[in-house]
């Protein structure tokens, strides 16, 4: 499909879809973060006393991340 002179392009050719937890317990709550209101990653404000981290998700340098439930404030 074009659009004037842009192609467009299917975005689902060119990436692909990771969920990767810390199962393996790799990761310790020194290296948890949160995203502020500016979708930008920061130290965590949560309470991490206790908790289970083996359900966090893994991010990799390059990834793509989104919360849908927070689509409609635009934290994409």
């Amino acid at each position: 499909m074009k659009a004037g002179n842009v192609k467009w392009v299917r975005l689902g050719d060119y990436i692909s879809q990771r969920r990767e937890n810390n199962s393996s317990l790799k990761y310790g709550i020194d290296l948890i973060e949160g995203v502020n209101s500016n979708g930008e990653f920061q130290p965590t404000k949560a309470l991490t006393d206790n908790i289970n981290l083996k359900p966090y998700k893994v991010v990799r340098h390059g990834d793509i991340v989104y919360n849908p439930s927070r689509l409609n404030i635009g934290s994409l």
